[in-house]
């Protein structure tokens, strides 16, 4: 029987490419300098990988992305995303690529941003101002990561920054992006300490920052199962947000408040907020802020016995998931209308979610609920 080839990778092709090119190397002086590596590249191979034509395998990719001093787990990363982004766009102006992949993970395109904002990674800063933006990119990657349910590529993305040394007008930001990537691995205690450095460097009226440091706090606290200290922190993110005119920080803290509420048991108060979120994200134009409480009212109403509803609203989220490309939101509609079904009685249409389920829990990296319980079911069968 033949065997099919694996193509290789397009956006590892495009960054070796790029990434030579910023470098001003020529394809024979790459040559030259793999030779004296000790394991020469031919630069017709060399145009070959650049253009997809040719998979550069383990030692030559290890050998090239050490030449052009680029941590190998970026090509994990773009492994990773290869699929979920579209053609990278031309990389002329870093600032434009900047600004456009924060307006389009605003709208709700994955792709696009992701696009945009792998481009400015990969660049190789000229000028301290050109270092300071693609810091800025990096660490809005890691928050978009993070988002996305992908904490092992924000953590990494994150270390990158620590290990750099974030410009000045980074620290902060970088720090309470250090605890949130702790928090999400399960390690309150550093993320605690992450946090509490943060906020050394921040000053009263820095409304916006001292509401991340105390949005935080109320995630620490939810973890610790701690209801009152969440709503304490949370409530004082919320004024602190709106001080700051932030509405996107403020739609994020109901998320907290919702899982608080919902992991006591208190369903009814949980749906209510979501109910409320959902309708202040569609307001203000967040468009997966809004995917992610259609999730949230969608389990709480079937939660609540109003199963009907909730598989409404959970169709409904699932088919917005799907036209952004948000694949752990996949996973999190399917699991969801598994066990609506489940509990309407729905056998068949059941079993379907659950394979469904069972497909894009793949997607998912943070350890969440749904997802072990999708992992030990897969083990036991």
């Amino acid at each position: 029987m033949s065997r099919e080839a694996i193509p290789p990778s397009r956006e590892i092709a495009k960054l070796l490419r790029r990434r030579r090119q910023d470098l001003g190397l020529s394809l024979r002086e790459v040559q030259e300098q793999t030779a004296e590596m000790g394991r020469p590249i031919p630069f017709s191979t060399l145009a070959k990988i650049e253009q997809g034509k040719v998979e550069p395998g383990v030692k030559r990719l290890h050998q090239l992305f050490a030449l052009y001093n680029l941590p190998l787990q970026i090509a994990s990363n773009l492994l990773d995303l290869e699929d979920m982004i579209v053609d990278l766009p031309p990389a002329e102006d870093l600032e434009a690529l900047y600004r456009q992949g924060l307006e389009e993970w605003k709208r709700g395109d994955f792709r696009k941003a992701m696009s945009c904002l792998v481009a400015v990674r990969t660049q190789a800063p000229q000028t301290p101002e050109t270092r300071l933006l693609r810091q800025k990119a990096l660490l809005s990657f890691a928050i978009q990561a993070s988002g996305m349910n992908k904490p092992r590529l924000a953590q990494q993305i994150v270390d990158e920054l620590l290990l750099e040394g974030p410009e000045p007008s980074m620290l902060v930001n970088t720090l309470i992006q250090a605890a949130v990537c702790w928090l999400r691995s399960g390690a309150i205690e550093p993320s605690l300490a992450f946090i509490a450095r943060a906020e050394t460097h921040i000053g009263e009226e820095d409304y916006r920052k001292r509401a991340w440091i105390e949005h935080h706090r109320a995630q620490c606290h939810a973890v610790l199962g701690d209801l009152d200290e969440v709503f304490s922190s949370s409530d004082a993110a919320i004024a602190l947000y709106r001080k700051a005119d932030d509405a996107a920080g403020e739609c994020a803290v109901h998320s907290v408040q919702i899982d608080a509420l919902e992991s006591a048991g208190r369903y009814s108060e949980a749906l209510a907020i979501a109910q409320e979120g959902y309708a202040f994200a569609m307001k203000h134009g967040f468009e997966r802020k809004a995917l992610i409480r259609k999730l949230n009212v969608g389990r709480l109403l079937v939660s609540t016995g109003h199963a009907e509803a909730g598989l409404s609203e959970l169709q409904e989220a699932l088919g917005r998931a799907v036209s952004i490309g948000d694949q752990p939101s996949e996973f999190f509609a399917h699991y969801h209308l598994w066990k609506a079904h489940e509990a309407l009685g729905h056998a068949d249409r059941a079993r379907l979610e659950r394979e469904a389920a069972c497909y894009y829990v793949r997607f998912v990296e943070e350890p969440t609920a749904e997802a072990e319980e999708v992992h030990k079911m897969q083990e036991s069968l």
